[in-house]
This record gives C-alpha cells, structure tokens and sequence, in this order.
C-alpha cells in the first residue's frame, strides 16, 4: 500500500467548519498521524522481510540442489571409477589365473614327454632281440624314403657306436631285401650318433619351448645320401617328438577332459 499524506477527515473537518483547534487537540492529531505513518512503515517493513526470506528460500534451494547434484555426480564418477578399477583388477586376476593354469597344463604335457623319453631309454638296449628287430625297420624306412626310380642309390646309415653290432645286421637285411640294383648301404662307423643319456641328462628337462634340446640319442638311425645332403632322422627321438605332435591335441584330451 502507498503512503497518504492527507490529513484525517476529522481534521479537515474541524479546520473546514471553521473552529480553531487547541494545543491538545492538535497534539492528539498528531500523534494520531504518526501511529498512523509508524502503521505503515510496520506494514512495509513487514512486507519487505517477507519477501526478502521467499527469496532468500529460493536462493537457498537452488544452491542446495546445484551442490547436491554436484555432489551426486561426483559420487557417480568415483563410483564408475571403483568400479572400472574393480574389473581391471578382477580382469588381472583371471589373466593371472588362467596363465597358472596353463602353466602347469604345459608342465604337465612336459612330464608326460620327458616319461616317454625314458621309456625309449629302456627298450633301446642293443642286446634285446626286439630293438635290433626295431633297428631293422627304421633302417629299411629310411631307406625307402631316399630311394631314387631306375637309379642305384649311395646310402649311408648311422647309428650310435653301441648299436654298431645290431645296425650291421639291419643294414644287412636292407640291402638284402632291396637288393644292390637299387640301393648301396654302407653303415658309418666313424661318425657315430651321439650315446644315449646318462642318470645326470635324465634328471634334467632338456625341453625348451618344445625343442628337444638334449645331444643324447636314445636310439635308431640317421640315413643320408653320400654326401649328406638329403637325410632321413629315424632316430627314436625324432619319432618320438613327430609322434607326440600329432598325437598332442588326444594327449591333452586325455589329460584335461574334466
């Protein structure tokens, strides 16, 4: 509401009638204007203060809900980042896991190769009628393998120099059966293959990335053209190594099937 300044009726009345006003009455008057103006200034005061804390009110709860969505947000991204830094490490973890897994499968392919190895040590004694039987038909395999059609063909076999007396015989026998119109054999002595393991080379792993890496033979024979070109390893140990390739995926069926 706007201020009045007119003067109350009574007063304009009084002083319109003419009649003079005494000390007291004009003093009443007053002070009857000044509740009046004081009335007012209460009123506007009032309404004043009242607006003032509506909007103080609305200040407030914007600023509350701008920090409180701030702060929100910022729950949010530490949240995302615990849980991204929780998968990382639960990622790790696994990576870890599954490299301990495979670790020991490969360890374990390892040890049934290494089992195999000494298998081959054990049925490699050249005075068992049964490996010079052996010993014959790698000669032979190897033979035909380097045979050349309507050529007579210079063979050299080698053989590890305490098979010397059994590899006679099969290289004997292969030039038997062949016959001299097609193949020569001559068995080397000179150069022999290298002996078989000791008990020091059996306890160490001589497997390294799936490379036999042992200089012991564990039996057979290596034949060669003349001249050394073209050679055919019938070794126990290069069988062996092509047989466990080829046979690996059933091995590792058989062993991890569960």
């Amino acid at each position: 509401p706007s201020f009045s300044c007119a003067p109350p009726s009574y007063l304009t009345g009084d002083m319109a009638s003419g009649g003079a006003l005494t000390d007291a009455e004009v003093s009443a008057q007053i002070q009857q204007m000044v509740s009046f103006i004081k009335a007012e200034a209460l009123e506007k005061a009032d309404e004043i203060r009242t607006a003032a804390e509506e909007e103080f009110a609305v200040a407030k709860d914007q600023v509350v809900e701008a920090e409180r969505a701030r702060i929100l947000k910022e729950f949010k991204r530490r949240e995302d980042t615990m849980l991204v830094k929780a998968k990382i490490e639960k990622s790790a973890q696994q990576n870890a896991q599954r490299i301990d897994v495979l670790a020991s499968r490969d360890q374990l392919v390892r040890d049934v190769l290494a089992t195999a190895r000494r298998r081959l040590g054990e049925v490699s004694d050249p005075s068992s009628a049964t490996y010079a039987q052996t010993l014959k038909h790698l000669v032979l395999d190897g033979v035909k393998k380097l045979l050349v059609p309507n050529s007579v063909v210079q063979l050299v076999v080698r053989c590890r120099a305490c098979d010397v007396t059994p590899a006679r015989s099969a290289v004997s026998n292969a030039q038997q059966t062949l016959g001299e119109s097609q193949v020569r054999l001559t068995l080397d002595e000179s150069t022999p293959l290298p002996p078989p393991p000791t008990a020091a080379d059996a306890d160490d792993d001589d497997e390294e990335d799936g490379v036999d890496k042992s200089t012991a033979c564990r039996g057979g024979v290596v034949v060669s053209t003349a001249d050394g070109k073209v050679i055919v390893d019938n070794t126990l140990d290069a069988r062996l190594r092509l047989c466990f390739q080829g046979a690996l995926p059933q091995v590792r069926s058989l062993l991890f099937s569960q």
